[in-house]
């Protein structure tokens, strides 16, 4: 009887290797929305009739806090704004927009780390040869043939053809001084319509009615710091004049271990009674005094307003 044949082992399937992105894929997670997302850019555009306020969000898209002082964040600034608006008199769509913006800061950090114009030139030039498409569609990163002559254009003359000062300028340490000086300066004073115009009594008193105005609101606030000072200068004397009541209360409170003791608290006592009268009786003439004061001042306008109503007979 011939032997069986041995059965080769069963091959057990392999795991199939896991599919790498497309380099279509690669380029364009490094290209899109990299240095400032779809929002951002959608807001500076729409920021474009406020420079300042579009300059405000860009700076903080590419964190420039202090684009108003540092020079090469000013800069930043300045070459970002640059390529925005290039791009966007290119009608170029976002995703375009946004893949043009990566290559500009790409060829920039070439001048900011003191990279030759060589480099950046190498770097431009393999961008645009790799986004070169002759027919794109509107929503991919592809440029056309004459889009790319028109930004190869622009970067020629402008990063390329300043490579050197730009280069020099995030390269060198560059002295800074401050300063604030206070100027006095004339402005012109515009004339205004006719049909505005003041007659010259009206002018006349149009400036009295200012000049009152501004005495008046400088009497009541003078009246009312003079208000607040006498307040608390009441309140300072009445809270010393509680203080020492207390302590004179103390001191009477406490029972005499002497004959001079005695004595010297019942002459406090009598001080006090005879103080208390005193103030009474000056209270009572002050405010009669005051009575007539106020008669004589009202006889006196009185007499005043009969003496101005009757002129000199001839």
């Amino acid at each position: 009887m011939a032997p069986r044949k041995a059965t080769p082992p069963k091959e057990e399937p392999q795991a199939e290797p896991e599919s790498e992105p497309k380099n279509e894929d690669k380029v364009r997670n490094e290209l899109i929305w990299r240095h400032m997302s779809e929002k951002d850019q959608f807001k500076y555009f729409s920021l474009a009739e406020d420079v300042d306020a579009a300059g405000e969000h860009l700076a903080a898209v590419l964190k420039l806090p202090d684009y108003k002082h540092d020079t090469r964040q000013s800069v930043r600034l300045d070459y970002a704004t640059h390529v925005l608006n290039f791009g966007r008199r290119l009608a170029l769509p976002p995703v375009k927009m946004s893949a043009l913006f990566t290559i500009s800061q790409s060829v920039l950090e070439v001048a900011a780390t003191g990279g030759m114009r060589e480099r950046a030139q190498e770097i431009l030039q393999s961008f645009l040869v790799g986004l070169c498409r002759a027919e794109p569609t509107p929503d991919d990163y592809f440029l056309s043939v004459e889009q790319i002559g028109a930004v190869a254009k622009f970067f020629a003359g402008s990063l390329l053809e300043r490579f050197a000062a730009f280069r020099f300028l995030f390269t060198r340490e560059q002295p800074r001084r401050e300063a604030e000086v206070s100027l006095l300066f004339e402005t012109i004073q515009l004339r205004q319509d006719f049909h505005e115009a003041f007659i010259e009594e009206e002018w006349q008193r149009h400036n009295e009615e200012l000049a009152a105005k501004a005495e008046a609101e400088r009497a009541a606030a003078e009246e009312v710091r003079r208000q607040e000072e006498e307040k608390a200068r009441k309140q300072a004397e009445e809270q010393a004049a509680m203080a020492a009541e207390r302590r004179r209360q103390a001191e009477m409170a406490k029972v005499p271990q002497s004959l001079d003791e005695a004595v010297n608290q019942l002459v406090a006592m009598r001080l006090s009674e005879e103080k208390q009268k005193l103030e009474a009786a000056y209270k009572e003439r002050e405010a009669e005094l005051l009575h007539r004061i106020g008669q004589l001042e009202e006889e006196a306008r009185k007499s005043a307003g009969s003496g101005g109503k009757g002129g000199r007979r001839k």
